[in-house]
Formats: structure tokens, C-alpha cells, sequence
């Protein structure tokens, strides 16, 4: 599975010691070594993050985060993602010894995440080699006109003498991608049960692979005649750089890990991507959780899931951002969560393979598709959706949103965005481009979401839809909680739950525990909803005009 623990060090040569200019912002690239007395401390690994190191006095440090494309012609402003080890510890006399770091240069973004209590995360032998948050507070947080300063501290212990590793936030790179997809790929491609088809879709613009799996059970007619031709997946014009379509053979059971998939006609399909945005690591983690337990092949869930549906995901659309540390860009400073109307194989390989996968579906098969992201500014998971007029669509949206809410114990419905007429749109140019959206548009798949999920904070109620501890129905109980990894896990694997529950496949359906009673009780709930309020604000419309 991918490798979420701590990274090995990385060899080099130190090029800083003790560097205490300002002016020297310009002077190192985006990931670097600084070598110092009693410290060392390194970015130059895959996701890594900083751009210089200065020491202030004996155990405090000032470090600045480079701007995603730091020095080319393409370089952002977004400075939010740190990822450094620090080692070579000089302990001096003392058995264990604290060091204070303070980021100078981060953007505001994050002001709600800090002042809710968010602090860094770190991962060192002392804390079992996995990651947690710092067990301090932040020692302060200071606010300029375009940035904070955020200051923390950890104590090294005597274990800790090989280093420990900070970041922004829970990290998975490119190469925790990798790893679990051979891992998956290594377990499931000769399955007896899970049909598991990898194939390389893509290679970004540094040359690193943009993967798509399909994942399904066997169809037993292909199973019991391996040797029979059998539909495949057509070849897309520019993707799928390591096949060619000339030379292809039939496809066959035997055969079938040399071509594309197979076309699966009575299966609905469901579509997932992640990491658009390079520094949203907690998609990765729902998206590898949903895997995980789709995989679970004692799930009565999975299986019924498997049995009935076709997934087909690319688990990471922006390596290269990725592997580079950055906040939000490509390697040309792009917004790739912003191309999705004007696509170029050439210039943006991710969201192109996924639109194309998309139109691919168009034909009907398409029943879902869900990008997976980290937001800043709202608590617990929740999704954004598509407008749209039809008030039937309107309310299935809905219906899944509240699925989602009531199998999740992290998911806030509340915090969800349902979307608005264009001519309503505060920020329409700035949403253009966004991928649920143009998906949505063109595979005209009501069911397209941006599920996000906030990088700290949750206030979910988890007995919201309990009718003995909620008898008055109120769905807007708050109860303040910490979210990390086993919570971005726990939204992740929910999905499960509710794309079975609304497709009606689900076998162990917790409906009826809820005041809904049912399936039925929960659609003709919203159903009223959402047509009360289409005619109140219809009314209200009229009213404006005679006014």
C-alpha cells in the first residue's frame, strides 16, 4: 500500500550556513539543504518545500516557503505548502532539545485553520515514524497585509537523532501514489474475483505517469470463455502513450492487461480523480480509503458495489505540482482546476485524460463523478455541485449530499454548496474551467461533484439523524472536532455507503434508523424541500419586480 509514513534522508552537500540576509530569498530553488551548526535542514525530496533557512539565535530558526514555480517565468504567489526535514541534530549536553521555527512568508488562506487550532504535522522516530500534529500549540501567529507568520516548536528526543519531518499538512507525494498503485497492481491484476486494469493515460510535462485504473467484479460471461473476443475501451487520439492502437490484438480474457479495458454494458459507471491541486494531500487519502475497502472483498457492501458498478479513477491529475511542493499550480503556474474549457493535451495531460475519460461515458454509463480536493475556509467534508433548472435533478443532488451526511461521521452537509443561475454567479468568471463543471456540461451527468473536505476542523453532530437523540429533527447541530488522517480516511470510505444506498444495491441499508424511515421518506423529504423553495424564491422574484 502507499507509503504515508516518514521518507528516508536524503543525501547532500549543504549550500547555506547560518544565512541571515533577506536578499538571499532569491538566491536557491524550491526544494534545498541548509547545513548549520546544530541542525540541518532539507526539502529536496519528493513534495518538498523551502526556500531558505536562516538562523536567528541558538535553536530558532526563520524559514520561507517558496511560491510554486520559484524562479521562471511562470512563478504564482501561492505560498502555503512547507515539507523539510530537519537532522544532524547537535544535542550538545542535553538528552532531548527543542527548536523553534517560525514561517515568515505564508499567504493568509489559512488564518481560520490556525485561529481554530491547526498547528503543523511532523513525523520522527518519537512519534512511531507516523504522522500526527505537533503535540504544542503554535507559540504565536502574526498578521501582515498579504501573509502570517506562524511560529512552532517541537523537542527532539533521544530517538530523534536521525530527524524529523514537518509539513503544512498530512503529506502524500508521487511516490506514496506509486507505491500503492503497484501495490494494487501487484495484489489484484490476476484476481479471481476483482477485475483491476492499470494503464498509463498520460505523462505529465516532466515526463512522471498520470495512471487511470478500472476496477469491477469479473463478468462471468467473459470469465467462462477466456478465449473469446470481447468489447474493449477505444483508443483516445494522445493518450495512452505506451500502447499502440495499430498493432493491438483482440481482446481476450487471456489477453486482456495488453489493451484497454472491457466494456462492461449492463454496469454503471463511476468516475473519481484527485490531486488537481498539489497541496490537497487529504484527497488522496478518501480516494486511497475508498480503494482500500472497495477492494474488501468480505464487504458485502464492496461486493455489491463491485457486482453492479464500473470505477474508473486517476488517483493524482497534477504530479508534477505534486512532486514539486506546490501550493496549487502546474509546472506553468496554471490552475489546472480552471482549464477544463479550453483543454490541450500538450499543455494540460491530467484534466484532458479525465475530460476525455468522461466524454467516453457520455453514452449513458456515467452515473457519478467526484474530484476530491482540501478547502481552507469551511469545516468537515461536504461537496460542491452543479446548478441546474430541472428541480427533479435538483433534489437527487441533494438526496446523495444528505446519503453522504448521514453514513459519515466527518461529512457536514451543511457546509455543502448546491450552486446558482449564472446571472447569480458573484464569481463566474473565476469558476470557469472547473472540472465537475465542464464535465458536467458535456456528459450532461447531473451527478457531478468537487467533494472537498477542510484540512483541520470539523462540526459535525454525528447523531444528527438519530430520532431518539434528535426528536425535534434538527439538522443544524454542531459538535467541534479535529480532523486528520483516519477522518479523511472515514469521508473517503463513506462513499461507498452512499453511492450503493442511492443506486438501491446497498444490502445493509441504515435508513431505517434514521426519522427518514427509508429511502422513500428521505426523497419525498427533500423533494418538498427543494420545490417549497424553488416557490418561495419565485415568489419572491415577482415581488421584486412589482417593486
Amino acid at each position: 500500500m502507499g507509503n504515508i509514513g516518514c521518507m528516508e534522508k536524503r543525501n547532500g552537500q549543504g549550500n547555506g550556513n547560518n544565512l541571515s540576509q533577506p536578499d538571499l530569498l532569491n538566491a536557491f530553488s524550491q526544494q534545498n539543504i541548509f547545513t548549520f551548526d546544530e541542525i540541518s535542514i532539507d526539502s529536496r525530496f519528493d513534495g518538498g518545500n523551502l526556500m531558505l533557512a536562516e538562523k536567528v539565535s541558538p535553536g530558532m530558526y526563520n524559514l520561507w516557503i517558496s511560491p510554486d514555480c520559484y524562479k521562471t517565468e511562470f512563478e504564482t504567489k501561492h505560498k502555503v505548502w512547507f515539507f523539510f526535514k530537519a537532522f544532524n541534530i547537535n544535542y550538545g549536553n542535553e538528552v532531548k532539545k527543542t527548536f523553534i521555527f517560525k514561517i515568515k512568508n505564508m499567504n493568509k488562506l489559512q488564518i481560520k485553520n490556525y485561529r481554530s487550532g491547526m498547528v503543523p504535522v511532523v513525523c520522527s522516530p518519537s512519534t512511531g515514524n507516523s504522522w500526527t500534529y505537533l503535540p504544542t500549540p503554535l507559540n504565536d501567529m502574526s498578521i501582515g497585509d498579504n501573509y502570517i507568520e506562524i511560529t512552532f516548536q517541537f523537542t527532539f528526543q533521544p530517538e530523534d537523532s536521525t530527524g524529523a519531518f514537518f509539513a503544512f499538512t498530512f503529506p502524500y507525494n508521487y511516490t506514496d501514489c506509486q507505491n500503492f498503485l503497484n501495490y494494487l497492481e501487484n495484489t489484484f491484476t490476476n484476481d479471481n474475483d476483482i477485475y483491476f486494469h492499470r494503464e498509463l493515460i498520460a505523462n505529465s510535462l516532466e515526463g512522471r505517469r498520470i495512471d487511470l485504473l478500472t476496477i469491477t467484479a469479473h463478468d462471468p460471461n467473459i470469465l467462462s470463455n477466456p478465449e473469446k473476443a470481447f468489447e474493449t475501451e477505444p483508443f483516445i487520439p494522445g493518450l495512452f502513450p505506451d500502447k499502440n492502437p495499430q498493432n493491438r490484438a483482440v481482446t481476450n480474457f487471456i489477453n486482456r492487461h495488453q489493451n484497454r479495458p472491457f466494456v462492461f454494458k449492463n454496469k454503471k459507471y463511476i468516475f473519481l480523480s484527485a490531486r488537481v491541486h498539489p497541496c490537497e494531500s487529504p484527497a488522496s487519502f478518501m480516494l486511497q480509503s475508498f480503494i482500500v475497502n472497495l477492494l474488501n472483498k468480505n464487504d458485502p457492501v464492496s461486493v455489491s458495489l463491485l457486482k453492479n458498478c464500473v470505477f474508473v479513477i486517476i488517483p493524482m491529475l497534477n504530479p508534477d505540482g505534486v512532486f514539486r511542493g506546490h501550493y496549487r499550480s502546474d509546472t506553468k503556474g496554471r490552475d489546472l482546476n480552471r482549464v477544463y474549457h479550453q483543454l490541450d493535451i500538450n499543455e494540460h495531460p491530467g484534466p484532458y485524460s479525465a475530460m476525455e475519460v468522461a466524454k467516453s461515458l457520455a453514452d449513458g454509463r456515467l452515473v457519478f463523478y467526484v474530484d476530491m480536493h482540501a478547502h481552507s475556509q469551511k469545516d468537515g467534508g461536504f461537496v460542491f455541485a452543479n446548478y441546474t433548472t430541472d428541480l427533479t435533478e435538483r433534489a437527487e443532488i441533494r438526496i446523495f449530499a444528505r446519503l453522504l451526511d448521514i453514513y459519515s461521521r466527518n461529512f457536514d452537509f451543511n457546509s455543502c454548496g448546491f450552486g446558482s443561475p449564472p446571472s447569480q454567479e458573484k464569481d463566474e468568471a473565476d469558476k470557469k474551467g472547473v472540472g465537475k463543471t465542464e464535465i458536467g456540461k458535456e456528459t450532461r451527468c447531473p451527478h457531478c461533484y468537487t467533494l472537498e473536505v477542510s484540512y483541520y476542523k470539523g462540526t459535525k453532530d454525528i447523531k444528527r439523524y438519530n430520532p431518539k437523540e434528535n426528536p425535534k429533527q434538527d439538522l443544524f447541530r454542531k459538535s467541534d472536532s479535529v480532523l486528520g488522517i483516519s477522518e479523511f480516511n472515514e469521508i473517503g470510505d463513506s462513499l461507498r455507503n452512499a453511492f450503493a444506498e442511492y443506486l438501491g444495491i446497498h444490502p445493509n441499508s441504515y435508513l431505517g434508523n434514521t426519522f427518514y424511515l427509508g429511502m422513500d421518506g428521505l426523497r419525498k423529504r427533500v423533494t418538498n424541500f427543494v420545490h417549497k423553495n424553488a416557490k418561495e424564491k419565485e415568489e419572491q422574484k415577482r415581488d421584486n419586480e412589482d417593486d
